[in-house]
């Protein structure tokens, strides 16, 4: 369960954060907050918007799984994806981005490569 969170988390909330600081008697640890890294989905915002849900899951399949999804953990994918967009209305291109990515890699496809 820890896995999920923490991959849901690092999509979502992206709580990394760089934990070096220094006083000025010594270097210690401590949260950053300035320091979050950004995750740069550009590219597969203008696939999805460009060719539609089943172009982003076919890139993200060949970038994370090295093309290993199984046929049909990626229509699990694509259902729940537009289940959400028929019935959230607030489920936007950023979610179905975040929420692709997160559900490939909970999938038994990227946790055990072969």
């Amino acid at each position: 369960m820890y896995y999920l969170n923490e991959t849901e988390n690092a999509l979502k909330l992206r709580p990394f954060y760089n934990r070096t600081a220094s006083s000025t008697s010594q270097t210690f640890l401590a949260n950053n907050n300035a320091d979050r890294p950004i995750l740069d989905f550009t590219d597969e915002v203008a696939v999805y918007q460009s060719q539609g849900l089943k172009a982003l899951i076919d890139r993200l399949n060949l970038i994370i799984c090295r093309g290993q999804l199984h046929p049909n953990i990626e229509n699990i994918i694509i259902d729940t994806i537009e289940d959400n967009i028929a019935n959230v209305a607030s489920y936007d291109t950023n979610d179905i981005i975040n929420d692709a990515i997160y559900y490939i890699m909970i999938s038994p496809n990227y946790t055990i490569q072969k």
